[in-house]
C-alpha cells in the first residue's frame, strides 16, 4: 500500500494521532530522550484482529502517517506491510499539526520565555518565578496549560493585599484584564501554585477568597471592645458579627455570675428556638452552623476568656459528637453537653435515622467518656437523632438549680 503523503487521513489515522498526542507530553521523547513507542494496537482496536476490512483501514492509516513522516513502523518479522509490531513517533511537530492542536514542546518554550521575562514585584512572585522555572526546566507540571494563562498568573502574583483591598474580584478583573471573570477562571490554578510554592493559596494571600466568616449570637450583658468602638449594651439582642468586629472584641461582661453560661447550638432552627425558650437559664446563645467557622471560633475564645461556662447542644449522632469536640477545642476550655444524653436519645431514637457504616466507624474512632453511654446506644440501635426533633421547652424546667 503506497499511500501518497498528501492522501486524506482516515479515522484510524486520526485515532492513532490522538493516542500519540495524549502520551507525548509525559514521554521521554518530550524531554529529549528515546522516541515514543506504541505497540499492541490490537488492544486499542480489537476489531482489526478478526475483521479484514478494519485491519486494512488500520494499515492504510499507519502508512499514511508514515508517508507524512509523522511515524515510523516496525513490522513483525516476515509480516512487513501486514502486521505492525510497533509505531514510533518521528516528528512531534508534524503530529500536532495533523492533530490541529499546539505542540506542547512549543508551548513549554513559550512558557519558559514568559517566566524568564517576568520581573516580580513581590517576594511571593519571586518565589513562584523560581519554582516555575525549575519545574519547566525538568518538564514537570505547573498547573498551567497555556503561555497566555501563565502571563496573566504572573500579573496576579505581582499584586499585594493593599492593591486589592476594597475592590471586588470582578472589578479588579476588569481593571487588569478587561474581562470581568478572568480572575475567577485563573484563581484555582493560582491557588494550587501558591500552595505548592509558599504553602498558601493566592486567594488567601491577597484576601480575595470570597470567604466572609460571621458569627450569629444572642447575648445578655455588655460587649467591651479593645479599640475606640466602646461598649455595646446587650439585652438578648440577636447579632451577626463579621470576623473583623469580633477580633476587636476584648471581652463579654455578664450581668451577674448567674448568667455566665453560654449555650452553643449546631442547628439554626434549634438555635432560634433555644434563644427564645431558655433565656431564664443562659446568659447567651451562639450558633455554630455545624463545625464552627473562623468567626465563631474567635467568639468562643473571647467568651472563654471572659469566664463563661460553655454548654453545647448538637445532633445525637457521630457527627454531632465530633462537632461538640471541635467547639470544645476551639473554646480552649472544657465544655458541657446539653440535651446530648442517653436519656434524651432513648426518648427520640424511634424518630431518628439509620446510621451508615462510615458514621459508625467515625463513632468508634473518636471515643469520649462523656458520651460513652450515648455511643453504646447508637452502636446498638444504629440510629442517629437530629436535634431539631427534640422539644426544647419540655426540658426548660429543672435544668439548673
Amino acid at each position: 500500500m503506497n499511500i501518497p503523503g498528501g492522501a486524506p487521513l482516515n479515522p484510524y489515522a486520526k485515532r492513532i494521532i490522538r493516542v500519540f498526542a495524549e502520551a507525548y507530553p509525559g514521554s521521554a521523547q518530550m524531554r529529549g530522550g528515546r522516541k515514543l513507542r506504541k505497540g499492541s494496537w490490537e488492544k486499542v482496536f480489537p476489531e482489526i484482529t478478526g475483521d479484514v476490512s478494519a485491519k486494512e483501514e488500520f494499515l492504510r492509516g499507519v502508512e499514511a502517517l508514515a508517508a507524512r513522516g509523522v511515524l515510523s513502523v516496525k513490522w513483525k518479522r516476515f509480516r512487513e506491510g501486514d502486521e505492525a509490531e510497533a509505531l514510533y513517533l518521528e516528528d512531534p511537530e508534524a503530529l500536532y499539526r495533523e492533530a490541529e492542536v499546539r505542540d506542547p514542546g512549543e508551548i513549554r518554550r513559550e512558557m519558559l520565555a514568559a517566566v524568564g521575562s517576568w520581573r516580580p514585584k513581590t517576594e511571593t512572585g519571586a518565589a513562584v518565578r523560581e519554582a516555575l522555572t525549575a519545574k519547566l526546566d525538568v518538564y514537570h507540571d505547573i498547573f498551567v496549560s497555556s503561555p497566555e494563562d501563565l502571563r496573566d498568573l504572573c500579573t496576579l502574583f505581582d499584586l499585594s493585599p493593599e492593591e486589592v483591598r476594597g475592590r471586588t474580584i470582578r472589578a479588579l478583573s476588569v481593571s487588569l484584564f478587561s474581562g470581568s471573570k478572568r480572575i475567577e477562571a485563573l484563581l484555582p490554578r493560582a491557588d494550587k501554585i501558591g500552595r505548592s510554592v509558599v504553602g498558601t493559596g493566592l486567594s488567601e494571600l491577597l484576601g480575595i477568597s470570597r470567604n466572609y466568616p460571621e458569627a450569629s449570637c444572642c447575648l445578655c450583658g455588655r460587649l467591651l471592645f479593645s479599640s475606640s468602638d466602646g461598649i455595646w449594651e446587650m439585652n438578648y439582642t440577636g447579632l451577626t458579627l463579621p470576623l473583623d468586629t469580633i477580633e476587636k472584641l476584648d471581652r463579654v461582661e455578664a450581668r451577674g455570675s448567674t448568667w455566665k453560661r453560654i449555650l452553643t447550638v449546631e442547628n439554626k432552627e434549634s438555635y432560634y428556638t433555644a434563644a427564645y425558650a431558655l433565656k431564664d437559664f443562659f446568659g447567651g446563645f451562639v450558633y455554630t452552623g455545624g463545625y464552627p467557622n473562623t468567626a465563631v471560633k474567635a467568639l468562643l475564645k473571647v467568651l472563654a476568656v471572659s469566664g463563661y461556662s460553655i454548654f453545647h447542644f448538637g445532633d445525637l449522632d457521630p457527627e454531632g459528637i465530633s462537632i461538640f469536640l471541635e467547639v470544645e477545642r476551639r473554646a480552649g476550655i472544657d465544655i458541657h453537653p446539653f440535651l446530648m444524653s442517653a436519656d434524651i436519645y432513648n426518648a427520640y431514637a424511634g424518630y431518628g435515622y439509620e446510621l451508615g457504616v462510615p458514621a459508625l466507624a467515625k463513632l468508634r474512632a473518636a471515643p469520649d467518656p462523656r458520651f460513652a453511654k450515648l455511643a453504646a446506644l447508637m452502636t446498638e440501635t444504629r440510629r442517629g437523632v437530629e436535634q431539631e426533633i427534640i422539644d426544647i421547652p419540655r426540658y426548660s424546667s429543672g435544668i439548673f438549680p
